[in-house]
């Protein structure tokens, strides 16, 4: 009854009003729940960060010495662990020292994605005695350690820079002859 006492007019008017308020009101809510969105994907990104800090642990920390000499180490992402510890003799680390040679060579480019520490997977730390030079497109620098990736996909590398930075290459290589020196299957239950 109030309705039909107020006109055409005021009817078009009052409902404008509330139509613009609801408008508001509802870009208002748009704009809080995408505020509230952005803190959420933060913190989950803040969370799944701290879950990979025994991954950056295990790349930063100092390697075991042995007799005067970095072992090399395997690393299970899943367990957050270092699962096998190996101190090879010297003809052992020649050919590894090989592979990782014929792997840096044959850098394809940068591993481009954004979160590059893998989620499950192995990754094998190669200390490189004496260091190489590497001098290619991709790569020019003396390295001392190389990171083989093995996320259950294709590996790549990590390579610290200069200035202790990480640096991931694809490469066009196959890790089964390094994985047999290692003794090491991914996914099986290794000593």
């Amino acid at each position: 009854m109030i309705i039909m006492g107020l006109g055409k007019k005021r009817l078009i008017i009052v409902l404008s009003i509330v139509l613009v308020f609801s408008i508001g009101f509802n870009i208002l809510s748009f704009l809080y729940i995408s505020d509230l969105l952005k803190d959420y994907n933060s913190l989950v990104y803040a969370i799944n960060q701290l879950d990979r800090s025994d991954i950056t642990a295990f790349i930063v920390s100092e390697n075991l010495k042995t007799q005067g000499r970095r072992n090399i180490e395997i690393f299970d992402v899943e367990k957050g662990i270092v699962i096998k510890r190996i101190n090879p003799n010297s003809q052992m680390r020649a050919k590894i020292q090989e592979e990782v040679i014929k792997y840096l060579k044959e850098i394809t480019g940068m591993f481009v994605k954004v979160n590059a520490l893998p989620d499950s997977g192995y990754i094998v730390r190669l200390p490189l005695e004496p260091t190489v030079t590497i001098q290619n497109q991709w790569l020019n620098q003396t390295v001392k350690e190389v990171f083989v990736i093995l996320p259950g996909g294709a590996p790549y590398l990590l390579v610290m820079d200069e200035e202790e930075r990480p640096l991931f290459y694809n490469f066009d290589s196959s890790t089964d002859e390094l994985l047999e020196l290692l003794e090491f299957k991914p996914g099986e239950q290794n000593p």
